[in-house]
């Protein structure tokens, strides 16, 4: 609709023309033709694929916030989500559009790094795997190092603390669950650290996608106990492995004390994933 000033112009729309006032003149032009663009199944289906990649990297964004803690360069988002996607986009057994995350190859995603600022890889060059145990369980090793030259400390720091977690999502049924943490502390003056390992076996859940990260923070000396020393520049963070559980074959009882901490199941907030692909 084109409405008509007090000076006999017209602004706005009649038809399939467009009336706009520029320097106190009227304009004339003809509206441009809507842009229709047809996507094929082939494209349609490539979106799919890369929307439940962006659904997977937002769950385990999620699901690892307790070690990140909001300390992440800018472009995590982007990154880990293209990262998802590829893995997603993986697995060749199935047509494009009926893939998911526990379906491609996992092993892509390793080492990926949430803080480019301070990445784990220069920070600590300590090995750390993710292992499933049989007939049911996981064990998070570090391999050992002397600390000379594998640990970089910053200024001030008097010690840092590698703080390891596992856990388990569930994407058919959008939840997930915290099933253990680790830590390992050392100090500046220490010169070597043995081989670690930590084995998580207390009532895991079956058929899951198990996901374990580790998580850097340096401390220093303060008036009553050690401060934190890690920032936004300075919070190294890396996922260590993915693996798909199957089913857990053996449980162990936990003791009702540990077990008001962790295995509770927790629904995933936002859109279910589920929807997004096809069946």
């Amino acid at each position: 609709m084109a409405i008509g000033g007090n000076e006999g112009k017209f602004k706005g729309s009649i038809g399939g023309l467009t009336y706009r006032i520029v320097n106190g003149k009227t304009i004339v032009q003809s509206k441009p033709a809507a842009r229709t663009v047809k996507q094929t199944e082939p494209t349609k289906a490539s979106c799919t694929d890369f929307s439940v990649g962006s659904n997977r990297a937002k769950i385990l964004r999620l699901v690892l916030s307790p070690l990140v803690r909001g300390m992440q360069d800018k472009e995590m988002v982007g990154r880990l989500t293209a990262a998802v996607a590829a893995v997603v986009r993986s697995n060749t057994s199935l047509p494009a559009g009926f893939r998911d995350l526990e379906d491609g190859q996992l092993h892509l995603l390793e080492n990926f790094e949430f803080n480019v600022l301070s990445p784990f890889a220069e920070r600590c060059k300590a090995k750390l795997s993710l292992e499933q145990l049989p007939p049911g369980g996981f064990k998070i090793a570090v391999a050992p190092f002397d600390v000379k030259g594998v640990v970089a400390f910053p200024e001030l720091a008097t010690g840092c603390v590698l703080r390891v977690l596992l856990a388990a999502i569930n994407f058919k049924e959008n939840k997930y669950q915290y099933c253990g943490t680790a830590e390992l502390t050392i100090p500046l003056n220490r010169i070597d650290v043995p081989a670690t390992e930590w084995v998580f076996a207390e009532n895991l859940p079956s058929d899951c996608l198990f996901i374990a990260a580790c998580a850097m923070e340096y401390y220093g000396n303060g008036l009553f106990e050690p401060i934190n020393l890690n920032t936004n520049q300075l919070h190294p963070v890396k996922l260590i492995g993915l693996l798909h559980g199957g089913q857990v074959l053996e449980q162990v009882p936990l003791p009702p004390a540990n077990d008001s901490l962790w295995h509770n199941w927790q629904p995933i907030p936002g859109i279910d994933g589920n929807k997004i692909r096809k069946r």
